[in-house]
């Protein structure tokens, strides 16, 4: 068991350092790539609930000690996010297709987006500055999330390929 934490720390310790010191610094289009919201979505589907909340925790935490905002921000951002894909994954996409994949990476980054938005305008109003919403804004922000689904669409393919955990299962009589 402790190696299993021990594992799961190094890797989400691994996430994060090369989300924030690797893809950060990327060209314009790949630098928008999520890789932690990425990681939850898989690790939700394939592993379960409990494990991407504890990522999420794990992820979070770290990602908040190296952000501007308050602390905590992170964490309760990718809670919140983890709890809905979970919803929707439970209550209205049952299948593992492609779509569904699509469909919950699209929302969680959709969702990350507007709870940041959202906060950068609270603060904008606080200390005066007036918000961007400029027709820049949101072409950075569609192309960030066309980069971030292509990513979710190769690692779906590439997952469907060495494992068997998203084909459809056909139950078969036999004939006696």
């Amino acid at each position: 068991m402790a190696i299993k934490i021990t594992i799961n720390i190094v890797l989400i310790a691994a996430l994060v350092i090369v989300q924030l010191a690797f893809v950060g610094n990327l060209p314009y289009p790949a630098s928008s790539l999520k890789l932690v919201l990425i990681a939850l979505l898989y690790i939700l589907v394939l592993v379960s609930l409990k494990s991407s909340l504890w990522w999420a925790i794990g992820s979070g935490a770290l990602a908040d000690i190296y952000a501007m905002d308050f602390f905590g921000t992170s964490i309760l951002q990718l809670l919140v996010i983890v709890m809905i894909m979970h919803l929707l994954l439970v209550k209205y996409f049952t299948d593992r297709s492609i779509y569904t994949f699509i469909a919950l990476a699209s929302i969680a980054l959709l969702t990350q987006d507007a709870v940041r938005g959202l906060a950068g305008f609270a603060g904008g109003l606080i200390y005066g500055s007036p918000p961007d919403l400029s027709f820049e804004f949101f072409i950075y922000e569609g192309y960030a999330l066309l980069v971030n689904l292509a990513v979710v669409a190769i690692l779906f393919y590439f997952v469907n390929y060495i494992t068997v955990r998203f084909k459809p299962v056909f139950l078969i009589r036999k004939q006696k």
